[in-house]
């Protein structure tokens, strides 16, 4: 199970749990529900957890009999490259559901899927219901498409991404005029996090 998983690595790589809490900013009783199973994850954190213990989303959860991270991700027995679907990104405004899929398909070199849903990004020909494919990385090229946590409760949502250093701004872009850019700024940038790179997106006919 992904609970016992997450106990091996973590002592096979010599850390304990107060590691991981400070890592997480959190407390070590509260990290220690992580590993008893009695609390959940969201996918941020999830990632947090898979990216220090030197593991892919995908390594973490494989061969979990329980299937459950947060409710978002159900490894099935399957052929093939596995993508865990770890949630629902907004084509709109932010959001975070969960969900209980995977999917299989070509290796589209991505760490997990999200399904986009909404319709701010159709200039880039992606649809409500599309699965689009997401690359783990902290940073991503202005003007790329990223999927992108826009507060401390881990909402998501799916845009271009422009940076503006100089004015400590960041602002993601809709692809569709009928929507308006969301701007970050100032200390609001402490609590937004690029969970990654969309690579690929699937439609559905």
């Amino acid at each position: 199970m992904i609970y016992e998983k997450m106990v091996r690595q973590r002592k096979k790589l010599g850390l304990k749990q107060k590691d991981m809490a400070a890592y997480l900013g959190i407390s070590q009783q509260g990290y220690a529900l992580y590993e008893k199973g009695k609390r959940k994850f969201d996918i941020e954190t999830a990632l947090k957890i898979s990216s220090r213990l030197g593991m892919s989303l995908e390594e973490l959860c494989s061969d979990n009999d329980t299937g459950d991270i947060n409710g978002m991700i159900d490894i099935s027995t399957v052929t093939g490259k596995r993508y865990p679907l770890a949630g629902t990104v907004a084509c709109g405004e932010p959001l975070l559901d969960e969900t209980n899929e995977v999917f299989e398909f070509d290796d589209m070199h991505a760490d997990f899927a999200l399904r986009c849903k909404g319709d701010s990004m159709t200039g880039a020909h992606i649809f409500d219901g599309d699965i689009v494919f997401i690359r783990q990385c902290p940073e991503v090229e202005n003007g790329e498409i990223a999927a992108v946590a826009t507060d401390s409760d881990g909402e998501c949502t799916l845009k271009k991404v422009y940076y503006d250093r100089e004015h400590s701004r960041m602002t993601l872009m809709p692809c569709n005029p009928d929507y308006e850019p969301i701007i970050i700024e100032g200390e609001q940038l402490n609590d937004v996090r690029i969970l990654g790179k969309a690579v690929a997106f699937v439609s559905r006919l």
